[in-house]
């Protein structure tokens, strides 16, 4: 029976007066119960009593069922902030994870439309010679001396600086730092190098980055070490900007000039 009060009080009466009033009829009741009046106030205060007892304990069911309701609530919302807390972190990661493709994105932009997708492409599968011998192919490409093969040093001067960080910034990320214009200068910096030539620095330039060998420059291509685990810092690009060797000086010291003019 549902816990509604007017009709366990009502079901009550009726039953507690066909039942009990009934047996009260039966045996010798005293005179006082006799009274109609008396009989029926009796059967009203039996049935008060059970209805307050029948109530109390549909309390108690309320009472439980309403707790039980409020856990399951709190349970549920808990579930909620715990999927909307895990939901946040995902596309937190996935934002990070985004921002960190576009910080190693490099915009392979040129000044002069030069295609630097091969350069990119030979770099990330770590074949460094042939990577070496496309960064001669663009910059003769961007300097319009692909016929000559070499760069003059007004050449170098005037290398469009978008250009110079396209191929630098590509040679630094797929080398870890190992490898690189950018690089090198710091490299020849480190000796004192400037603008101007220094045969001392130069040759010491030449020995720290594996272009000399006991004394003498490397004239053969070959010779140069085309793995990024050789001991030499700034081996490559080794571009061959000044004819068949990195000997003289001419247009292969001024590209440290020109990549600190474009802040490599």
């Amino acid at each position: 029976m549902k816990c509604n009060a007017p009709l366990i009080l009502n079901v009550t009466e009726r039953i507690v007066s066909d039942k009990f009033v009934g047996k009260m009829k039966k045996n010798q009741t005293p005179k006082l119960l006799k009274n109609p009046k008396q009989m029926k106030f009796l059967v009203r205060i039996l049935a008060l009593t059970f209805l307050a007892l029948t109530l109390t304990n549909c309390s108690e069911q309320i009472s439980g069922s309403e707790q039980q309701k409020q856990l399951e609530e709190a349970e549920l919302q808990q579930q909620l902030e715990e999927e909307r807390e895990e939901a946040e972190r995902r596309e937190q990661e996935l934002k990070a994870e985004e921002q960190k493709q576009a910080e190693n994105n490099i915009p392979l932009v040129s000044a002069k439309d030069v295609d630097y997708t091969k350069l990119r492409d030979l770099l990330a599968a770590g074949n460094w010679r042939e990577a070496d011998r496309e960064t001669d192919k663009v910059m003769y490409k961007v300097a319009d001396r692909r016929s000559e093969g070499w760069l003059r040093t007004e050449d170098v001067e005037n290398f469009p600086c978008q250009d110079l960080a396209t191929i630098d910034k590509l040679w630094v990320k797929y080398s870890d730092g190992k490898f690189g214009f950018s690089v090198q200068k710091q490299i020849y910096q480190s000796f004192g190098g400037t603008k101007e030539y220094d045969q001392e620095i130069w040759e010491k330039f030449g020995d720290k980055v594996g272009w000399r060998k006991e004394g003498e420059w490397l004239l053969i291509y070959n010779e140069l070490t085309f793995d990024i685990n050789n001991p030499y810092q700034g081996h490559l690009p080794r571009t061959r900007m000044c004819g068949t060797t990195w000997g003289p000086w001419g247009a292969c010291g001024n590209i440290f000039s020109r990549a600190e003019t474009c802040k490599l």
